[in-house]
Formats: C-alpha cells, sequence, structure tokens
C-alpha cells in the first residue's frame, strides 16, 4: 500500500515537473493520446495511464487556470496564525500506520471531482 502511494506522489511529481509553464500557442491539448499511448508501452510500469473526461477539450492553459494554484479569499486574511516550534517532535512515535491505529476511520482515496487540489489529496494520502 505503501509502495503504491509513493508511486502516485513520484508521477504526481513527474507531471507537474513535465508540465510547460505555458504552451507556445495557448492551444495545446491537456490530454496527450500520443503520450498515453507511450505511458502505456512501458512493460515495467505498474499502472495503466487514460485519458480523464474531465480535462478532454481543454488546453494546458485552461488547465493552469482552472485547476492549479491556490485561490485565495479575503476572509482568510483574519485565520491566525500558529507557530509550533515549541512541539515536542521526540515524543513522536517513529513509525505509525493509520490503518493499524484508525481502522474504522480509513477509507480509499475518493473523487475530488473539479476541486483542483488533488495534488493536496495526493500528498496527504501519501503520507498518511
Amino acid at each position: 500500500m505503501m509502495e503504491a502511494r509513493l508511486i502516485s506522489l513520484a508521477v504526481l511529481i513527474q507531471f507537474i515537473h513535465g508540465v510547460p509553464m505555458r504552451s507556445a500557442d495557448g492551444f495545446t491539448p491537456a490530454v496527450d493520446r500520443s503520450e498515453i499511448s507511450q505511458i502505456n508501452q512501458d512493460t515495467n510500469s505498474t499502472w495503466y495511464a487514460e485519458e480523464n473526461d474531465v480535462f478532454t477539450g481543454m488546453t494546458l492553459d485552461d488547465v493552469r487556470q482552472n485547476f492549479l494554484g491556490l485561490w485565495e479569499d479575503a476572509a482568510d486574511e483574519s485565520v491566525p496564525v500558529r507557530s509550533h516550534s515549541d512541539f515536542p517532535f521526540e515524543r513522536l512515535p517513529k513509525d505509525f500506520n493509520a490503518y493499524e491505529e484508525w481502522p474504522d476511520f480509513m477509507h480509499s482515496i475518493r473523487s475530488q471531482q473539479r476541486c483542483g487540489s488533488c495534488w493536496a489529496f495526493a500528498a496527504s494520502e501519501v503520507l498518511s
């Protein structure tokens, strides 16, 4: 299970790193079937790439504008900032498995639909 999560995080990082900052013409499709095909030809791969309908018809610029980044809210300005510099980190266990500690609360990764924070869910699932 942990290996699958690490692979997911590695794929996410590779995807983010591999996506150019801006398409040259503003019309580069977000879904590239030839790239999907190339990924699926790797016989050592442990996963299978598929086209995601959410991105069909979108450009890379559309994805960046609608899904990536942080949308700030004026209401967040009044949220206090907390510092945990005095936390006794040495008291934390060396190993922790949430599935063992909280079996009734663990679940499979849920769909975030079009929320745009899949990167945050993926990162938190890898760390949990």
